[in-house]
């Protein structure tokens, strides 16, 4: 809940503190009236008396009251009706959201929420204290009965002993009427307090002290007093305090006075027949005197403020005489009230509660069904013991002695239950609970309860609203002193309705403060809660109220995903705001609107004209430039480019490399250069060039689904000239430009700078309206408006042009750029670099990626030169990424001049859209102060490839053989072209291809396949490593030839991405590229796949594949190293193939076998050979090569191979039978020398079929 100013024993003690009435006469009203207040009035600040005052119980046991508070009612007031105290009540809510504090800020966070909420709700309190004073006094209450009354009259009066008399008189008359019951009475016998009321300004001061003294004689002294007042003219300067503003709710124009310095209708009359209770008539009564009219017109009434004829003094001297009229007047008569109560009780309860229920027993008084009438207690004659008890409990309450009233209120609860006289005892019941929360030391629990079955009986069984609301208020108070939290929010939404709006709004918000002081604040409840209290501050016009209450819950439902909460509670601030004339804070809720709303188009475009029409009423009062917003400006993709066409309008991480890239290179060529990249990377600033256009993109995005019309779209910048030209930047304005709804486009801006100096980009202006788009009908009902305004760029964004001298400027230029490719296809295009800029240009580079497959050569190179680059650059493999650079003009370009260069592009094995990005570097080859030393271009194109083959290569050792047999599975995979095998293609120092097939490559059709048969031999002598070209569609005799490709003079290098320039080296395998040739309309296009033959070693990885280093005996253990020592030897057999025997003549034909083993590694091994394991024979799948047949003599050999060179082993074949055998049937172990301690032999694999046929000699078919 709010915090308040006033503690809550200090809320409690002035809501049930004594209350006196104030019947005064009309001159004394006169002498009141010199300070714009009546003597009511006059007293109130002072009626809160901060000293000690002592008091006895019944028993003559001493108390102390501290801080005692006295109500003052004016008899002479009507009661206000029930309109005009809902519009007070108003009133004071506008008056006390006016003034509110921001030093109450409470800081919570909770399950993600974080608020920020101002405890202080003055309204709350300037509601509660109001309602309160305004409310009519209930029959059934007699602590808010007036037990005493004072008679005021001026000492100007000619007979002020006999005005006392008639005020006495009148006095009595009141509270014996029954017409009159707005002031009501506790006990018929009233104290009356005699006040003389003495004008310091009038002289005659003994006059006053003789009547003081025969009043003493006539009252008593304890009951008579004279207060002296007006010590000064209202027209001396004097700053003093106002104890008065913070009770009075009127305001001081309407105390006006007339010409004759009195408003008469202010001033009561002195003719006590009428009515005292209503306000006196503004014509002068006959009875007035002359010394009455003479006292009206020199008691002139001061427009100064409230007091204004007072001084100190007369201030202490109405706290004097508060404390006075307490101490010696009102307390002792209370103590007596308590004795003459407690005897009466003492005497009359026990015998009234017996013949009352012997007479209930007698005629037979039971309890019936329905609930009786309440019994009108106290309506003449004696009162009932209930009354009295409960009246005595009243006055220990008035006296702070809560024990004991707890004591009478917690009996007579029951008594007025048991009767069933419900609105007294749900009185009995709160003031219970009252009572024993005001205990300091008390042993019992605050009972709730009590309260809740008060609260129910005052809603429905009493219909009393006021009762109800005050038990609420006053419980608010307690349970918030206990920390129950909780329970006060409980009790407080049971009193809301839908009856009283402003009610139920001061509650529902006090209900959402209390769920922020419970243990674990609840965030969620809080805005929920005060949400609804905005509502009903909405509802009844309370605008302040409601706009403090929505942007409390807009802390919670801020970016918390509830988007149609969060949109309704920007809208309602917007709208507040707005009817408050705070345009600005109105612009800022429905800007929020328009970013990422989830409300349908027609919701949106509503929000949109909302924003128009508040943005362009701000504008028009406060003549300033409203920051627009929308559409979106995307701040970091913000460009300035000085192309057209073919340059990367949204800057990439990819070019960051390429220029890296370049920059390496150039430093590693020119050491000397590095100077021209200084600086690069930390200055954000664009470099221009004078007299040379250039392009500023924005990027705006339209979040709404509104489609958006921007006119007179211009570009904000500040421009610093150094040189003296007179012309200086020219932009262009876009005229219109529209954004379809929920759509990202570009804004460009053509800049064509004529003087050198620095740009710099602020943002942009333009017209926003909606766009008037055919078919979009849920515009129709929204007017046309438009808003000018701006946006301004993010600091940090690329908005810093520097506009430098006359400079090189590089045009590239591609002639039929090749945008659809098949897969593998090789192209070239004339590609035309020209310089038009105003100075000659040197050093042309160009930089691409190692995705890129691309080659820029002079004109006269051939389709074969570029095949051994691309074969080259594609057996290299590094980690990371690689950048390849190249020069491509080697001497100066002058303005105007240009060259052309053949552009290769080898187009990816994968189908897909590929980009093509190239960094064009070149230089400055003059030496002006301020000129750009180097520039750069960045050309992106795509490139669409589409399928062709599927290359799959096979290879088989062949025993017989040099080397090894390739067989690739060439498969047609594109859906409209034929396909021939033309080349093959490599640059192995090791290896060289064979031909094995006569016969042409065979033309492959869509979804067809063919078989590509060649051998590689490995030659153990170092070849060039020239190009080697085998072609494939010669008919006869198809050889390799070797040819000489100058690559040098392409002045190509590789770049790492740790900054290093590569070398190309031997890729340690087989690399061989498969050309081919295909028809597509009409056309012979060209392309290359690659075979990666990675079990075809040169000699310098060989060792390594077995995982040996050169001069290491270690063995590197993992898979691929463990697959190849089981292939360090390979073996042929050399035997007659095909022998005819006489085993009738000799049951046995021995077989002369020659075995010649090769060494496959640069490593010695030792190597055994073992006929005897006749687990190694296999079979051919001819059922006759299955026949057993044995090695004769020696069967096993052992020996030691060196590297590189070959042995030869001769073993005997044993057969019995004629027949097919397979004489590979011995077993080969191995291991490289180094290792032999570590490792055994190995078996190795090189088993193929070797068949001899073995023929009888007496065999006859």
């Amino acid at each position: 809940m709010s915090q308040c100013s006033q503690s809550t024993d200090g809320f409690i003690k002035t809501l049930f503190g004594p209350r006196v009435g104030i019947l005064c006469s009309q001159d004394a009203e006169i002498i009141s009236r010199r300070n714009n207040l009546s003597f009511a009035e006059l007293i109130r600040p002072f009626c809160t008396i901060n000293s000690e005052i002592h008091v006895h119980d019944s028993n003559n046991q001493a108390y102390v009251i501290r801080d005692l508070h006295i109500t003052t009612c004016d008899m002479r007031c009507s009661p206000a009706d029930e309109n005009a105290v809902k519009q007070l009540l108003s009133d004071v809510v506008s008056d006390a959201a006016n003034i509110l504090e921001t030093s109450k800020t409470l800081s919570l966070s909770s399950d993600g929420y974080s608020v920020a909420v101002n405890m202080s709700c003055p309204w709350f309190e300037a509601y509660r204290d109001t309602l309160t004073a305004t409310a009519p006094q209930k029959p059934h209450e007699f602590i808010n009965h007036c037990p005493a009354c004072m008679l005021v009259v001026s000492s100007r009066h000619p007979n002020p002993v006999e005005e006392f008399g008639k005020l006495s008189q009148h006095q009595n008359q009141i509270q014996h009427s029954t017409q009159h019951h707005s002031v009501r009475w506790m006990v018929p016998n009233t104290l009356k307090y005699y006040v003389l009321l003495h004008d310091n300004s009038h002289p005659d001061f003994e006059r006053a002290k003789s009547v003081m003294n025969d009043l003493q004689s006539m009252y008593g002294n304890n009951n008579c007093y004279l207060l002296r007042i007006n010590s000064k003219d209202a027209s001396e300067t004097q700053q003093l305090p106002d104890p008065w503003g913070c009770f009075l709710n009127r305001k001081l124009p309407e105390m006006a006075t007339e010409a004759n310095g009195i408003n008469m209708s202010d001033i009561p009359s002195n003719d006590l027949s009428a009515d005292p209770l209503s306000v006196s008539s503004t014509e002068v009564h006959p009875s007035d005197k002359k010394w009455m009219q003479d006292l009206k017109q020199k008691a002139n009434i001061s427009d100064k403020g409230y007091g204004c004829c007072l001084t100190l003094a007369d201030h202490e001297g109405l706290k004097t005489f508060m404390h006075d009229f307490a101490s010696r007047g009102l307390i002792p008569h209370i103590e007596k009230l308590i004795r003459n109560f407690s005897e009466q009780i003492a005497s009359r309860k026990a015998i009234h509660r017996s013949i009352f229920r012997a007479t209930r027993t007698f005629f037979g008084g039971g309890k019936t069904s329905s609930a009786p009438a309440l019994k009108n207690y106290g309506s003449g004659g004696l009162e009932s013991p209930e009354l009295q008890v409960r009246k005595l409990a009243d006055l220990y309450f008035l006296c702070q002695m809560y024990d004991q009233a707890y004591h009478y209120y917690h009996a007579v609860r029951k008594d007025f239950a048991n009767e069933q006289v419900w609105i007294h005892a749900a009185g009995a019941s709160e003031m219970a609970a009252l009572a024993n929360f005001m205990q300091p030391r008390s042993q019992r629990a605050y009972p709730a309860h009590y309260v809740d079955s008060a609260i129910d009986t005052y809603s429905t069984t009493t219909s009393d609203d006021y009762l109800a609301l005050r038990c609420g208020l006053v419980s608010l108070e307690c349970l918030r002193m206990q920390g129950l939290y909780a329970e006060a929010s409980a009790q407080l939404f049971r009193l809301t309705s839908e009856v009283d709006d402003l009610r139920s709004a001061i509650l529902l918000e006090q209900i959402a403060h209390c769920f922020l002081r419970t243990q674990k604040p609840q965030l969620r409840k809080f805005a929920f809660h005060i949400v609804l209290a905005g509502h009903r501050y909405g509802k009844v016009s309370q605008r302040s109220c409601a706009l403090l209450c929505y942007r409390s819950a807009l802390q919670v439902y801020r970016g918390s995903g509830w988007n149609l909460a969060e949109d309704h509670i920007n809208f309602t601030i917007g709208r507040q705001s707005f009817n408050l004339k705070q345009l600005e804070v109105a612009c800022e809720s429905f800007s929020k609107l328009l970013n990422g709303s989830k409300q349908p188009t027609s919701q949106q475009a509503m929000f949109l004209h909302e924003y128009l029409q508040v943005a362009k009423r701000n504008t028009e009062a406060t003549k300033a430039v409203t920051n627009l917003p929308v559409p979106l400006i995307n701040h970091s993709s913000i460009a300035a480019r000085n192309a057209t066409s073919g340059g990367s309008v949204i800057p990439d991480s990819k070019w960051k490399l390429l220029e890296e890239s370049v920059q390496t290179v150039v430093t590693k060529e020119s050491p000397q250069n590095s100077s021209i990249f200084t600086g690069i990377g930390k200055s954000s600033s664009f470099k221009a060039v004078v007299n040379e256009p250039l392009w500023v993109d924005v990027t705006v995005c339209n979040p709404l689904q509104v489609a958006l019309s921007l006119a007179n779209v211009g570009l904000i910048y500040k421009f610093t000239k150094e040189d003296e030209s007179e012309a200086e930047i020219n932009v262009p304005p876009i005229k219109e430009f529209i954004i379809s709804e929920d759509s990202t486009n570009v804004l460009t801006f053509e800049i064509n700078p004529q003087s050198i100096g620095d740009l710099q980009l602020v943002g942009i202006s333009y017209q926003l309206s909606i766009a008037k788009l055919t078919g979009f009908t849920s515009q129709t009902s929204i007017s046309t408006l438009d808003l000018t305004g701006q946006q301004l760029f993010r600091s940090g964004a690329n908005t810093s042009i520097r506009v430098c001298p006359s400079a090189p400027k590089l045009e590239v230029i591609y002639e039929n750029f090749p945008h659809k490719m098949l897969c593998g296809e090789l192209k070239s295009n004339k590609v035309c670099l020209a310089n038009i800029g105003q100075c000659n240009m040197k050093n042309v580079k160009v930089a691409y990626g190692s995705h890129t497959k691309c080659l820029f050569t002079p004109p006269d190179k051939t389709l074969l030169d570029a095949q051994a680059h691309f074969l080259r650059v594609t057996g290299q493999s590094y980690e990371g990424e690689v950048c390849q650079v190249q020069t491509l003009v080697h001497r100066e370009l002058k303005p105007n001049e240009s060259v052309e260069l053949l552009c290769w592009i080898h187009a990816p094995s994968s189908d897909n859209i590929h980009p093509l990005n190239l960094y064009f570097y070149y230089e400055s080859a003059g030496n002006i102060d301020g000129q750009l030393k180097s520039r750069t271009l960045k050309y992106s194109n795509d490139v669409f490839t589409r399928p062709s083959l599927s290359v799959q290569p096979l290879v088989n050792w062949d025993n017989s053989r040099q080397g090894a047999l390739i067989s690739v599975n060439v498969t047609n995979i594109s859906q409209s072209c034929a396909f021939n095998g033309a080349k093959l293609l490599c640059t192995s120092k090791d290896w060289v291809l064979g031909a094995i097939s006569q016969t042409p490559s065979p033309e492959i059709d869509v979804f067809q396949s063919a078989k590509v048969y060649f051998e590689a031999n490995n030659i153990h002598e170092n070849l060039e490593g020239n190009l080697q070209k085998l072609d494939l569609l010669e008919k006869i005799g198809m050889t390799s030839s070797a040819f000489s490709v100058e690559g040098n003079n392409l002045s190509f290098k590789s770049v790492s991405d740790f900054g290093n320039i590569l070398s190309l080296e031997n890729p340690g395998y087989l690399l061989v590229a498969l050309e081919w040739q295909a028809r597509f309309q009409g056309e012979t296009l060209v392309g290359q796949h690659y075979l990666h033959l990675s079990e075809l070693v040169d000699s310098k990885v060989s060792l390594s594949k077995i995982g040996l280093l050169k001069n290491s005996n270690a063995a590197e253990d993992s898979s691929q190293s463990l697959v190849a020592l089981h292939q360090l030897v390979k073996w042929k057999l050399e035997f007659e193939r095909s022998k005819q025997h006489d085993f009738i003549t000799s049951g046995a034909c021995f077989v002369k076998v020659k075995i010649v083993l090769q060494n496959q590694y640069d490593c010695e091994l030792n190597v055994d050979v073992n006929g005897m394991d006749s687990n190694q024979t296999q079979t051919t799948g001819i059922p006759a090569a299955s026949t057993r047949f044995l090695w004769a003599g020696k069967c096993l050999s052992k020996f030691t191979m060196q590297p590189k060179k070959t042995h030869t082993v001769t073993m005997k074949a044993c057969i019995s039978s004629a027949g097919v055998y397979n004489l590979n049937s011995f077993s080969v172990w191995a291991v490289p020398t180094r290792i032999m301690n570590k490792i055994p032999l190995l078996p190795q694999n090189c088993h193929y079929s070797c068949l001899v046929t073995i023929n009888d000699a007496n065999y006859k078919p």
